[in-house]
């Protein structure tokens, strides 16, 4: 757990880029991988909003307009690839890059089919870096 701490400490360091603020919310039902990822959204400036459930997705997701959303895909009350169909058929949601989070290797396959990027936890904030970076690349260009 030291070692996790540490690791979301030194995540302040990253640089941050320029440009205009983008959106990220941040899905997960436990508060410590919630935060890992915020720390890498400050860094870039995001602006963030967080849901730990899968009715609060949908709410936040239709008022807030995330450029990116980090969803974990065993979230309760909605399975996370059914927030992913209802989220794609959305006219308004469509284009936003989805970044699947998962305990389980095995669903990495099935969340790249209609997810951007797929995180297996404990999360670890390169890879949240390095696929934040890349989303925010694909909004820009």
């Amino acid at each position: 757990m030291e070692i996790a701490l540490k690791e979301v400490e030194n995540v302040q360091k990253l640089e941050a880029v320029d440009g205009d603020s983008s959106r990220v919310l941040i899905v997960d039902n436990k508060e410590f991988n919630r935060a890992t990822i915020e720390k890498v959204c400050e860094a870039y400036q995001c602006e963030v909003q967080e849901a730990s459930n899968g009715v609060e997705v949908l709410k936040k997701a239709r008022s807030f307009l995330p450029d990116v959303i980090f969803l974990d895909m065993e979230i309760s009350k909605l399975n996370g690839f059914e927030l992913v169909r209802i989220l794609r058929e959305d006219e308004h949601m469509n284009d936003v890059q989805i970044i699947a989070l998962s305990t389980v290797e095995q669903q990495r396959a099935q969340a790249l089919e209609v997810c951007n990027g797929f995180i297996l936890k404990p999360i670890n904030q390169l890879e949240v870096k390095y696929l934040l970076e890349s989303s925010l690349n694909k909004k820009s260009s």
